[in-house]
């Protein structure tokens, strides 16, 4: 503060002076000011005074310019914090008055970033098979960080993923941003996924001969993933049948795929899917055996009266 003296000095109307000297102290107000740290809308923000003058500060006054929260927009702390309703720009006032009732305010514009929205989405079924997950989020403007579950972690977007085995993962991520020295993190969005069994394919078949049935019979399991829906054989050479787990089928000579007198090997394929979408195949050799060719002859040959005892050999 600084002291002063004034002096008023009055004239009468004969031209006679008079003059009273009295004390003067001229107070001095604070010089308002402050450091905001801003925190993401739905975050908080810090906001630190001070004083650029050496005028004690008895008050503080803040008014953080949140008109969508008019309960909340006011503060006597000296470094409060405040959750900003949401994103945008703010004008954010401090009154600072000292003990003798001097008061000074500061004024700035203040950013609340914009606080990332996590979404995701991912596809993906069946064990053995790489799961794609992307980044869907809003407000994002730097990365996603992914904890697939398995103590397996990522960063990005799209990522791929395969797990070493079946079973029920809860795969979370967070979505960031920056804004100038801000960085914003979002709420962790946690979803459950599961990783489906594959089925192990399997099917018995006879060995019979050419022109008979040849029954192939459905050996496969599920592997505790839902049921088998879909059947599709490939009778090993160019002729399948898609409908039925247990077909039969008969095998001609003219299939044959080593002709002449020996039995013929066919690569049979089986395909089955689950009602989980997931699928196995497997293929296997099914042998149809060559049909013995009936021969015999007689000695003499012609027989005659004269000859009445045959003789028959097997030539089979």
């Amino acid at each position: 503060n600084d002291a002063l003296t004034a002096t008023e000095t009055v004239y009468t109307s004969n031209g006679c002076p008079n003059s009273k000297t009295l004390p003067i102290t001229i107070l001095i107000s604070p010089v308002a000011n402050f450091t905001p740290s801003m925190g993401c809308n739905q975050r908080l923000s810090y906001f630190t005074a001070f004083n650029k003058s050496s005028i004690a500060v008895s008050t503080y006054l803040w008014n953080f310019g949140d008109s969508l929260d008019p309960s909340g927009n006011i503060s006597v702390n000296q470094d409060p914090n405040h959750i900003y309703s949401a994103e945008g720009v703010y004008k954010v006032s401090l009154t600072e008055t000292s003990f003798q009732g001097c008061s000074n305010t500061y004024t700035t514009t203040v950013f609340a970033p914009y606080l990332p929205i996590p979404y995701f989405s991912y596809s993906g079924n069946c064990f053995g098979q790489p799961y794609s997950f992307v980044d869907t989020s809003v407000n994002e403007n730097k990365y996603a960080q992914w904890d697939f579950g398995d103590n397996s972690f990522n960063v990005g977007s799209p990522v791929a993923h395969t797990y070493a085995k079946p079973g029920t993962y809860i795969v979370k991520m967070v979505a960031q941003s920056a804004y100038a020295s801000t960085s914003c993190t979002s709420d962790t969005l946690a979803k459950t996924i599961v990783v489906n069994p594959l089925p192990i394919a399997n099917f018995l078949s006879d060995t019979v001969c050419f022109g008979q049935l040849t029954r192939l019979t459905d050996s496969s399991n599920v592997n505790g993933g839902g049921t088998i829906a879909k059947y599709a054989w490939d009778y090993g050479y160019g002729t399948s049948d898609s409908a039925v787990p247990n077909p039969h089928y008969v095998y001609h000579l003219f299939g044959d795929t080593i002709r002449g007198s020996a039995d013929s090997i066919y690569n049979v394929k089986l395909f089955i899917e689950t009602s989980l979408g997931c699928d196995s195949n497997i293929t296997l050799p099914v042998v149809v055996r060559v049909k013995p060719k009936a021969s015999f002859y007689a000695n003499p040959n012609p027989a005659t009266i004269q000859f009445p005892q045959v003789s028959f050999s097997n030539t089979t």
